[in-house]
Formats: structure tokens, C-alpha cells, sequence
């Protein structure tokens, strides 16, 4: 799955404005939104996973 630029602003932005208490266990780490973010921003193998995870999400919600 390939992001858009589009996909991946909205998708910095929607962890931008969660609460900073969710954390995201994943491959044997622990992510802070903050984590996240800066993962997604390097383009890093998590980030792109984080980002799939929540493109997903998303195009699922547009389908209802």
C-alpha cells in the first residue's frame, strides 16, 4: 500500500490531535504519539506500518 502525500498529512495530523496518553505497542516497541509522528516523518519500516495501520482506518470509515 502506497500513501498518498494527501493520506500522510491527514494522517500526521489525526495523531497530532489525539490525546498524548495513547501509545501504540508495536514490534516489540512502545510508541508516544510523538514517536509515531516522528517515525512517519523519516519514512523509518514502522512508520510506513503506522501509517498503512491508519490509512486503512481511514479509507474503511470513508466506505460506510
Amino acid at each position: 500500500m502506497v500513501a498518498s502525500k494527501e493520506e500522510k498529512e491527514l494522517v500526521i495530523e489525526r495523531l497530532k490531535n489525539q490525546p498524548s496518553t495513547i501509545k501504540l505497542a508495536h514490534a516489540g516497541g512502545v510508541y508516544t504519539t510523538k514517536d509515531m509522528i516522528s517515525e512517519i516523518e523519516k519514512d523509518t519500516d514502522i512508520g510506513k506500518e503506522i501509517l498503512e495501520m491508519q490509512v486503512n482506518y481511514l479509507r474503511h470509515l470513508k466506505k460506510k
